[in-house]
């Protein structure tokens, strides 16, 4: 978990905020299945896979999540949204190989905070020549870079800090 507050002065303790990155391990809900018409979660597989999902979030309770190896975004923005983040956004859709069978997983975010604009990202031509990779290199999936209403975090930290400061008076 990221914690962009460095504790180092007074003024940064108010603006500080948690990021969590996490892997969900093909993330799709019954009856699909992922990559192959064998991998099909069981009913009590996924209300596993979700209650500990649900956990994680509750106990680690960051304000922003970033999600790889999504198949079902429709049911993960559902799922965040019940434990509070009211905001989502996956610009990608999974491929569909066949008719339930599903391939190529997306990224997502949730966010405790408006996300004003998302926009994939595409690779740096120039990154890539100095890497030395091949001309046709692309990312297996789409990274997402989201901006997000700084005005209503900072207008909630200004309240925290009228709040505070009329509690110290």
């Amino acid at each position: 978990m990221l914690n962009v507050n460095d504790g180092a002065s007074p003024a940064t303790q108010d603006l500080s905020f948690n990021v969590v990155s996490i892997n969900l391990f093909n993330f799709i809900e019954p009856p699909y299945a992922f990559y192959d018409f064998e991998n099909i979660y069981s009913d009590k597989q996924w209300q596993k896979k979700c209650a500990w999902l649900s956990d994680f979030i509750e106990q680690s309770q960051p304000d922003i999540i970033g999600f790889q190896e999504v198949f079902s975004p429709d049911a993960l923005a559902k799922l965040t949204q019940s434990l509070g983040y009211d905001y989502f956004i996956a610009l990608d859709e999974p491929e569909v190989v066949s008719d339930y069978v599903y391939r190529s997983p997306v990224v997502a975010i949730a966010s405790k905070y408006p996300i004003v604009e998302s926009v994939n990202v595409s690779p740096d031509p120039q990154w890539i020549a100095q890497l030395g990779l091949a001309d046709s290199f692309a990312f297996s999936r789409k990274p997402l870079r989201p901006r997000f209403n700084y005005r209503y975090l900072i207008h909630a930290i200004v309240m925290l800090f009228i709040l505070n400061q009329s509690a110290a008076a």
